[in-house]
């Protein structure tokens, strides 16, 4: 008998940003990678083989076990080593037992026992007793002082510092070339992010792929069963390489150069809290996100290209794959004083309303949408769009997605928002005159038109270079303006 063991972590988010404090967010970003890769390794020990590792990335592994004792170890022990270091961290595990090759259905039973799991309700370690002095920002137990103030840290909040200190960058390694040297100069906060700028805007991306289930469903439909376990261990290993390849890239190509050259002069604006699989949440300087975002989806799409096609696929597969695969992201513009989970939340939705405009569409392509949160609430999109976005039943300033190309629907390019925002930032360009219209296009919509025709009829220059049109776009029987996103950028 064989054992398909899998573990996963759940609420992740909610985990890592229990705080805004940047080091507890580095240290705990390094943490969730850790569980589900070097320490599952490590705890395992001699009985490891990398052939038996279907993943291993963060937030989850799916591994084979050839002996039966083995497996009762991790079962039995791993979960609790964890748990006595990180309490109240979220993790679930499950176990198919199997006979011969690895087939699909193994795969799925392991994900429908592991989604059992994820609905027990679970043990919250840690509590304490009440009369227990509390951390001040989390209410957890408190067991030591922190570093320079009398607040105590809780269990989770020290294993996070002691992580960040071990692993000096965390996640940001990933973005530098092997061996390359780095100062991260981590402050106890986010502003680190924003040095040397008036502004003070941040920006949390997050992005995911597209159609992923699918396509390992295909896989496993198209692969003979004695070759299913080795085709998605390479698939699996061969996209996570390709998300960080495509983060670095896009951190050398965007970001890189505004760093300085010798290492104590060094201010890196971006800290990767999420990498890996096709997964990435970052934390990143405002003005930065867009470029840096557009540049991580179109590599995404090279270099999954590229790697996927050293994996061994049946033709059918590699004729789906032979493009590489798509991803779409969210972009939240928050404040630094903002809560950062709440900053992530939005991005996820974000991300899952350009998922859904993307997938409407026979072949999704790569895309992202935004938001600059104005207000305290704390809510998805779609609340968002209704709340604040819609003028009139069939009229709404939610312009995006926006693609790495212009489609035929009418969808704009990431590029052509960017080219706008740089020219409504020129000293001559009407950008007063537009935030005017945007206004009395909520008050009356007759006089929105007058108005738009003296600002073309005054700067005609600008007419075709920012779209300005009296008459606004449309999909369908829904119209759209594209200008209320063109002043939201140029403003960060």
């Amino acid at each position: 008998m064989r054992y398909l063991y899998g573990l996963t972590i759940q609420k992740i988010q909610s985990f890592i940003f229990e705080t805004g404090k940047l080091k507890e967010i580095i240290g705990a970003s390094y943490l969730v990678e850790d569980i589900c890769t070097d320490r599952f390794k490590q705890f395992v020990g001699q009985a490891y083989n990398s052939e038996n590792s279907i993943v291993t990335a963060a937030g989850k592994v799916v591994y084979i076990f050839d002996d039966r004792i083995d497996c009762e170890r991790v079962v039995l022990s791993y979960l609790h080593s964890v748990l006595c270091e990180i309490p109240g961290l979220g993790v679930v595990q499950a176990v198919v037992e199997f006979e011969g090759d690895l087939l699909q259905e193994n795969i799925s039973l392991l994900e429908r026992r592991l989604e059992i799991q994820k609905s027990k309700p679970t043990v919250s370690h840690g509590a304490g007793l009440m009369i227990s002095e509390r951390s001040r920002r989390t209410g957890g137990a408190g067991i030591v002082k922190e570093k320079g103030s009398e607040n105590r840290l809780d269990r989770k909040q020290s294993a996070k510092l002691r992580a960040e200190m071990e692993n000096k960058g965390g996640l940001l390694r990933h973005l530098f070339d092997d061996g390359e040297k780095f100062n991260a100069h981590d402050n106890s906060n986010i502003a680190n992010l924003l040095s040397g700028r008036d502004k003070s805007w941040i920006a949390v991306v997050h992005a995911d792929g597209n159609n992923l289930g699918r396509i390992i469903q295909s896989l496993s439909g198209s692969v003979n069963n004695n070759k299913l376990t080795e085709v998605l261990r390479t698939f699996s290993c061969e996209l996570d390489k390709a998300t960080k390849a495509a983060a670095k890239r896009a951190f050398q190509e965007v970001i890189r150069p505004l760093s300085g050259n010798e290492e104590k002069k060094q201010h890196i604006p971006i800290r990767p809290i999420i990498l890996g699989g096709d997964d990435l949440t970052i934390i990143v300087r405002g003005d930065l996100a867009l470029g840096f975002t557009e540049a991580y989806l179109r590599y995404f799409e090279l270099f999954t290209q590229n790697l996927l096609a050293e994996v061994d696929l049946p033709n059918e597969s590699k004729s789906t794959l032979k493009n590489g695969l798509t991803s779409c992201a969210g972009i939240a513009y928050i404040k630094e004083s903002y809560p950062l989970h709440y900053g992530i939340d939005l991005a996820e939705s974000l991300c899952k309303h350009a998922k859904k405009i993307a997938k409407s569409e026979d072949n999704p392509r790569s895309c992202l949408s935004f938001h600059r949160v104005m207000s305290s609430f704390s809510e998805d999109f779609n609340t968002i769009v209704e709340r604040e976005l819609t003028i009139a039943e069939d009229f709404t300033l939610a312009f995006g997605p926006y693609f790495l190309e212009k489609q035929t629907s009418g969808h704009e390019s990431i590029k052509q928002l960017m080219r706008w925002a740089q020219t409504v930032n020129k000293q001559d360009a009407p950008k007063a005159q537009i935030r005017n219209w945007l206004t009395e296009l909520k008050e009356n919509e007759g006089n929105a038109i007058q108005l738009m025709n003296r600002i073309i009829a005054l700067n005609g220059r600008y007419e075709k270079s920012l779209g300005l049109n009296p008459a606004p776009s449309r999909r369908g029987s829904q119209m759209f303006t594209h200008l209320y996103d063109v002043l939201t950028i140029s403003n960060i």
